[in-house]
């Protein structure tokens, strides 16, 4: 089951074909065990591709900023984005942050695509990167938006303590939808979320929680006192 591409023998993913097959999996030793050998099979087309020295390390991640950044960003609106998402090849995740110009336009500030999972340790990373080449970011008329991801809260916290962070309004209004349940009807947790949302201050949004607390689930009024 191997065939040649480009001078390189590659297996048939031996173990997508024994599930295919009804096979029992390989375990772990038997699996590197077929990939070391597979290496060694192909040892000089490796060398040729990848480079030759017992100095090469594993590539955990990237990350970069547009050349112009440190020119453009300090002139930015003084609300930023950032968000993570997982990519199509490997386990790794990609990292971003934006800010927005005077005409609206979104203008990137940086970048990062870190292996593994998003979380705290590669939030961390990702802002102490971004910090170091934009310290303008970590300033009290700065506001960043996110998600509610923890490690993306506690890494802001650690990195840019003096920037205020805010939630999504989509990603809160689905994460509301999620945990209150009932819907969007009236006196649903949904609903009453959107209701506190127009209000214009705080005393307006505590009378609306003393009107309105006798006809609210009391497990949406739970979670809507965390959020």
């Amino acid at each position: 089951r191997l065939r040649t591409v480009t001078g390189v023998q590659t297996c048939a993913l031996p173990i997508c074909r024994r599930r295919k097959e009804g096979l029992a999996g390989m375990d772990g030793q038997t699996r590197m065990s077929f990939l070391q050998e597979w290496m060694n099979d192909n040892k000089q087309m490796l060398d040729k591709q990848m480079g030759v020295g017992q100095g090469l390390k594993y590539l955990s991640g990237i990350m970069f900023t547009p050349s112009v950044g440190k020119t453009v960003v300090p002139h930015l609106q003084k609300v930023f984005q950032a968000d993570g998402c997982h990519v199509n090849f490997g386990k790794y995740t990609i990292y971003s942050a934006y800010g927005s110009a005077a005409d609206g336009s979104m203008f990137p500030i940086s970048f990062a695509i870190l292996f593994g999972n998003e979380n705290k340790l590669g939030w961390g990373r990702f802002w102490e990167f971004t910090i170091r080449n934009y310290p303008c970011l970590n300033h009290p008329d700065v506001t960043i938006i996110t998600d509610q991801d923890k490690g993306s809260v506690s890494a802001l916290q650690q990195y840019v303590p003096d920037a205020h962070h805010f939630f999504c309004s989509w990603h809160r209004r689905g994460n509301v939808l999620k945990k209150c349940q009932g819907g969007k009807g009236f006196y649903s947790g949904f609903w009453f979320f959107n209701l506190l949302l127009n209000c214009t201050n705080n005393a307006e949004i505590q009378r609306c929680r003393e009107d309105l607390q006798n006809y609210i689930p009391v497990h949406a009024l739970e979670y809507l006192s965390r959020v």
